[in-house]
């Protein structure tokens, strides 16, 4: 900002008596913006800050006029050799799009209501637990009771007994069962719902109304099939925004 000024206000007494003169402590304030917005790439900001320093948004055209072509024959350099190419690939902002990817989305939108579910009853033998491995590819099955989620088995919880009949006779479902409060409910976010996935480590959650009753089971690999069409249509807004992404974030300017 002193530079600037220093090099406006020669730039300005230099001017002095021609048909281009102006008032020297608007070229100050105008050198400011121009060496601020082209050597730190942030042509917006350094308009609007000078403004402010001048108290007036007077000059704001003319200094449009001075940032602009010294951002753009400055091109990539920057006083910063760190700088992120564009908001896209700062780290600072990676919190915004990844709110963005699953703003206004819940799980009600993913889960397929349709889907057939093997489910388990507290009363369920190993036996029935061993067919219903046999014949689907879940790995985690609701236990339910009245049509009321009372816990969750999953295929770990059953490993230890489908290949030992000794205790078939005193296993139920029901001593197995957990996991109530895994439990999803269609209103939730899918940023909850992605939590709640990395937490208990499950291919599928249940997903219950309040009053406990089971509607279905919501697939980790939809919640992630939805990320990435989010992610793809985000990269296209951001695109037509005006973003130019860049795969390498940690991207430097000049020699370096």
């Amino acid at each position: 900002i002193a530079v600037g000024g220093c090099v406006g206000g020669a730039v300005g007494i230099a001017l002095q008596g021609t048909v281009f003169g102006s008032p020297i402590p608007a070229c100050v304030l105008i050198g400011m913006a121009g060496m601020l917005g082209a050597s730190l790439r942030t042509p917006v900001a350094a308009l609007l800050m000078v403004s402010e320093i001048g108290g007036t948004y007077a000059l704001l055209i003319p200094a449009m006029w001075v940032v602009g072509p010294t951002f753009l024959l400055l091109g990539d350099r920057s006083l910063i050799a760190g700088q992120a190419h564009s908001p896209a690939d700062s780290p600072a902002h990676h919190g915004k799009f990844f709110k963005d990817l699953f703003a206004g989305s819940t799980v009600a939108e993913l889960l397929d209501r349709s889907a057939q579910v093997t489910a388990l009853a507290p009363a369920s033998t190993l036996d029935d637990c061993r067919r219903a491995l046999a014949e689907t590819k879940q790995t985690v099955f609701p236990v339910i009771e009245h049509g009321l989620l009372t816990g969750i088995v999953t295929l770990d919880d059953l490993r230890g007994f489908v290949y030992q009949r000794d205790t078939d006779a005193l296993v139920r479902v029901a001593d197995l069962a957990s996991g109530v409060a895994a439990a999803l409910h269609p209103e939730d976010s899918l940023g909850r719902a992605l939590r709640r996935f990395n937490q208990h480590r499950l291919d599928d959650l249940p997903v219950t109304n309040v009053d406990g009753t089971f509607i279905g089971l919501l697939n980790r690999e939809a919640l992630f099939e939805h990320y990435q069409r989010s992610a793809e249509q985000l990269t296209e807004d951001r695109h037509r925004e005006g973003y130019i992404e860049t795969t390498d974030w940690r991207r430097t300017t000049g020699s370096s």
